[in-house]
């Protein structure tokens, strides 16, 4: 991939577009126009596909881009272990929001509250 295929990426009404780069990156664009770099990886755990954004075009240029990608294997993981337990801990945030607001229902609807 070059700067100029980056730069001439049109969007397409009613698909994503993903351009390859090689290593698991790769230029999305969407319909909206949002343009922006994807890094693909396999959760450490559970070995299912998953994407971090690693920044907007033309904020991230494709070489920003490929430096980040390429940054050392413990940087990276911990870049993948920091956003799984940022969706882990989002996830029970939501699960103990809804178990509060269900109690306060049933306490309202049976005169307790």
């Amino acid at each position: 991939m070059t700067a100029l295929e980056v730069q001439k990426a049109k969007p397409d009404p009613g698909k994503i577009i993903k351009l390859s780069d090689g290593g698991n990156l790769y230029f999305r664009v969407d319909p909206n126009r949002s343009r922006y770099w994807i890094f693909n990886y396999s959760r450490p755990y559970t070995d299912k596909r998953n994407e971090v954004s690693l920044g907007t075009y033309p904020e991230v240029s494709l070489e920003d881009a490929r430096r980040r990608r390429d940054v050392k294997p413990q940087s990276r993981k911990t870049l993948i272990l920091t956003h799984s337990a940022f969706n882990i801990i989002s996830e029970k945030l939501r699960s103990f929001f809804f178990y509060q607001l269900k109690d306060q229902f049933n306490c309202h609807r049976l005169g307790l509250s």
